[in-house]
């Protein structure tokens, strides 16, 4: 709370232009007269004086804009309101309390507003509306002495050297007038809050009554008349008190939980002695009891149960049995015989690929011990059962939501299904009509998309290598292969098959009658240009011979890629050197892309066409090979049929490309696997709600079993049973999955819908997705090194917005207790919280509960948790006594220790005009006391925040 000043009254010029003391009793009127001071020439000065005249008083108003209002405490509507702090209303004019009061202050320096503030029960009063104010019908019996009123108005500053609260860069309050009503209140009742005129004239006026002159100045009413009256309302607003008690008063009753009191708490005793009823009772003591924690358990260890170790091996042996049973049956093998025809299931089993359990592991153990901890012990799989329960009942909701998760993956399914029947419709076609294909007819078939098929990335097209084959280039037409056909003119007329004229092309085996080299020479003179037209004309035959030289060097690289086809490796080589010697890009040879290629030609066209020209002399003069085997050659590659044939079945397969036009159409994130995939999408939902607040519906008593005998008005330590939430979730994620499964959801099974447990403010999820986990049970909790502050009693109640901070402590010296750090920002407040019911809740810490183990040392000092109400909220009033009747030997060291009984009273409203002995620890003069104005009422008056501090040392059991 940042530091205040209070003022006992503020008046404008004319007010302080007054005469008339105020005293007690009705005033006189309000006369003064305007003057001035004349100065003249000579330096003297002469006092002039206007009439005397007369200030306008409450009689002349009929209302105060509501606007003008700041606030109102306690607010308007509020409920459960503390019934030992008095009412107030707060102006913005800091002089409108007095602004209309007749007098000038009294001889003490006091001065009573023309405005109070009265607080009535709403059942014995009545408000209504009337011209030109609403009007206030009540006992006097409810209404403040109105001598005593100059102690219940005053005005508020902040303190010139005032320093901001952490975390604000500069004060945000203003100067406000305030009015207090003196009335105690009481509790569990309703109040009605009203600014009513504190002078008969202004009441006169406000009821539109003729205003008396001879009373215009006395009071509104008198405290010692009987009966019922009306008061104009300036402004009103209304609240109800609740049970007697402050935040000081009831956080001083919360203390440590006594040990014996919370002996048990957070485990439950369960009977393991016999599981199944159609079975024999297990082997050891009967009744076989196991003590079986919940999710928050104490720092104390479990107590000890009946079942001994040979019972708990018994009972894993005989869930073995039941949870193998069927992965028996699904291998052949006999299953156990203890076994039952339907099993139960082994929870997170699927997410791990585990179809048994193993009481004794092989000698090397599995990565996932975490299966066999959960489903072989009890404790694991009642926390899983709950989880599976929790799906059961609620099955339909879950579904409702998953399946509004899920409309996207639907439809990308879909569209994969139609793939995937298109490319086993296109498969089968391609098997029957394109791998039954003769060589020559699949030329001839892929023809019109020979520009668009290659043999790898980056090679020449289908069509360029056939292009720069020994076949005629017409010879690869569907035209050509049409006159070929059997029964058509040519086989009639040849009388043969001539079908497999197109391989003997590729294969040089035949050849057109006036065959021409596939390269002609490059001519590689200089030129020379004269004049404009020389110009010109060089311009053109440089563009041509570029386009020209540009042609060679794509017909070459092709070739060398044909070559490279049909295995004629040592001769692309040897031509692939002599092409990477011209300085242009290799990839427009390659692509073909010729305008590239006769730019970056044009200014070197001496170079490149002599490279071009000892390239293919090097191609003429190494073309050798047996007549009918692949060689390069001057009229071109003699091709691989065979390879060629296969390249083109193969390019010529659908799948790809309908698998690819698919995902052209479906986007998946990455880790739904490959884009280019057919597979349906395994998708699950997910639901981030904290599943806390499930098992808190649905069974309380497992997230703190024993939590309804926890004992009021008090305050422990707890820690957070990791194995136990892992397993819940377990549970959860495994039911749900089987539910999903069950209603057609697309689905593995092997996803994690929950992974939140806690109710936290960032949204972070508590646990990995179940099928990355590895080790023992208990260690993929995110977050585990918490504590949980458990608090029960009436503050919490009353207060549920209460936010208690844990505290750092530090050594005050050998031998001394611990002290609380005061720099606030090493307070650490909850992560989240957890009402359990409306007096109990669960305040979460990230401390390590390490820390607070132990006896406090100055090497580990532990920590406190600090209660606090907020420091703010600028609250008037008193305390009331821990006891009735008080203890007369109470403290009384400063006026924080000021309560109700010490307080003057008369009628049930405090008195500021009587005095009150001050504490024993403020003595001096600049002390404050009780009687001398209405600034060191405020100040007494004031509440500042409380705040009770307990060390970890005793909320842990000591």
């Amino acid at each position: 709370m940042p530091d205040l000043t209070f003022a006992s009254w503020a008046q404008s010029p004319i007010g302080r232009a007054i005469a008339t003391g105020g005293g007690p009793g009705p005033v006189g009127t309000a006369a003064f007269r305007p003057g001035l001071v004349v100065r003249h020439p000579d330096g003297h000065t002469t006092p002039v004086f206007g009439p005397s005249m007369r200030m306008l008083g409450p009689e002349g108003v009929s209302g105060i804009d509501p606007r003008g209002v700041v606030r109102c405490d306690p607010p308007d509507g509020a409920g459960e309101v503390e019934a030992n702090y008095l009412a107030s209303v707060e102006f913005d004019c800091l002089e409108l309390p007095w602004l209309f009061t007749p007098a000038a202050p009294d001889a003490r320096g006091r001065l009573r507003p023309w405005i109070v503030l009265v607080v009535v029960e709403s059942e014995r009063s009545v408000l209504r509306p009337s011209d030109p104010a609403p009007v206030l019908s009540v006992g006097r019996d409810q209404l403040p002495d109105l001598e005593d009123s100059w102690g219940w108005a005053h005005i508020q500053q902040p303190a010139p050297d005032a320093t901001p609260p952490p975390g604000l860069g500069a004060l945000v309050g203003r100067s406000v007038a305030r009015l207090i009503c003196p009335r105690q209140l009481a509790p569990n009742t309703h109040y009605r809050a009203c600014v009513v005129p504190a002078f008969a004239g202004g009441r006169e006026a406000g009821l539109d009554l003729p205003v008396t002159e001879a009373n215009i100045n006395a009071h509104a009413w008198k405290v010692t008349d009987s009966g019922d009256m009306d008061l104009p309302v300036y402004f009103s607003w209304q609240f109800a008190t609740g049970p007697a008690g402050d935040f000081e008063q009831l956080v001083r009753r919360l203390a440590p939980a006594e040990p014996e009191r919370i002996a048990g708490l957070g485990c439950r005793m369960v009977d393991i002695g016999k599981p199944w009823n159609a079975d024999v009772a297990l082997s050891g003591p009967q009744p076989a009891t196991l003590a079986v924690q919940g999710a928050l358990v104490t720092f104390d260890e479990a107590p000890a149960g009946t079942a001994d170790e040979d019972t708990l091996t018994d009972i894993a042996f005989r869930l073995q049995a039941h949870l193998n049973a069927p992965a028996d049956r699904v291998a052949g093998e006999p299953p156990d015989e203890r076994a039952t025809a339907v099993a139960p299931p082994i929870y997170g089993g699927r997410h791990v690929s585990r179809q048994r359990v193993m009481v004794d592991p092989p000698a090397e153990p599995p990565a996932d011990p975490w299966v066999e901890e959960l489903n072989l012990l009890p404790p694991g799989r009642v926390a899983a059962g709950l989880g599976a329960e929790y799906v059961r009942t609620h099955q339909e909701q879950l579904m409702a939501r998953a399946w509004e998760q899920v409309g996207a993956v639907r439809e990308a399914n879909r569209r994969r299904a139609l793939g995937e029947l298109a490319a086993s419709v296109a498969e089968s076609l391609h098997r029957r009509h394109v791998q039954t294909l003769a060589p020559g007819e699949a030329v001839a078939l892929s023809s019109p998309a020979a520009w668009r098929i290659r043999r790898a990335a980056g090679s020449t097209t289908l069509a360029a290598e056939i292009g720069v084959s020994t076949l005629a280039d017409a010879a690869a037409t569907p035209a050509f292969v049409r006159l070929l056909r059997p029964g058509g003119p040519v086989a009639r007329a040849a009388r043969t098959d001539v079908r497999p004229l197109i391989e003997r092309g590729l294969t040089g085996e035949v050849v057109p009658p006036q065959a021409r080299p596939l390269l002609a020479g490059v001519e590689n003179t200089e030129i020379e240009a004269t004049g404009a037209l020389g110009d010109m004309a060089f311009g053109a035959v440089v563009a041509g011979r570029s386009t020209a030289v540009a042609r060679r060097l794509t017909t070459l690289w092709a070739l060398s890629d044909a070559a490279l086809a049909s295995g004629l490796t040592d001769e692309a080589d040897r031509l692939r050197q002599r092409l990477e010697a011209v300085p242009v890009d290799t990839g427009a040879m390659a692509s073909g892309d010729l305008r590239a290629l006769r730019l970056a030609i044009a200014p070197m066209l001496g170079i490149a066409g002599s490279e071009v020209v000892g390239a293919e002399e090097d191609l003429f003069s190494g073309a050798q090979g047996e007549a009918n085997g692949p060689a390069l050659t001057p009229f071109g590659v003699r091709v691989d049929i065979g390879s060629l044939h296969a390249r083109i079945v193969s390019a010529l397969a659908p799948a790809d490309r309908i698998v690819r036009r698919v995902a052209s159409q479906v986007t998946l994130p990455a880790r739904f696997g490959d884009p280019l995939s057919l597979a349906p999408v395994m998708e699950h939902p997910v639901f981030p709600a904290p599943m806390a607040l499930a098992l808190l519906d649905m069974a309380p008593d497992w997230l703190l079993p024993g939590i309804a005998d926890f004992p009021a008005d008090s305050a422990t330590l707890l820690m957070v049973n990791a194995p136990f939430v892992e397993s819940f979730l377990v549970g959860l994620c495994h039911e749900f999955n089987r539910e999903l499964l069950w209603r057609e959801y697309p689905t593995d099974q092997r996803g994690t819908p929950f992974r939140s447990f806690w109710p936290r403010a960032d949204g972070a999820t508590d646990i990995p997705p179940i099928h990355t986990w590895t080790g023992p049970l208990g260690d993929h909790l995110a977050g585990s090194d918490i504590c949980v502050l458990l608090v029960r009693g009436a503050v919490v109640q009353r207060f549920p917005g209460m936010t208690p901070a844990c505290v750092p402590a530090r050594s005050a010296g050998p031998g001394l207790a611990p002290v609380p750090d005061t720099d606030p920002a090493t307070w650490l407040l909850p992560l989240f919280t957890l009402r359990v019911d409306a007096a109990t809740a669960a305040y979460a810490f990230a401390v390590d509960p390490d820390e607070l183990r132990g006896t406090p040392s100055a090497q580990a000092p532990g920590r406190f948790f600090a209660f606090q109400e907020h420091g703010y909220r600028i609250r008037f009033g008193f305390d009331l006594a821990d006891t009735q009747p008080p203890d007369p030997n109470r403290p009384f060291h400063t006026w924080n220790d000021l309560d109700w009984d010490r307080v003057p009273r008369s009628r049930g409203f405090a008195v500021a005009g009587r005095g009150i002995a001050p504490p024993d620890g403020e003595p001096g003069l600049d002390a404050a006391r009780w009687d001398r104005d209405s600034a060191d009422i405020a100040r007494i008056c004031l509440q500042r925040p409380f705040r009770v501090l307990i060390h970890s040392h005793e909320l842990v059991g000591g």
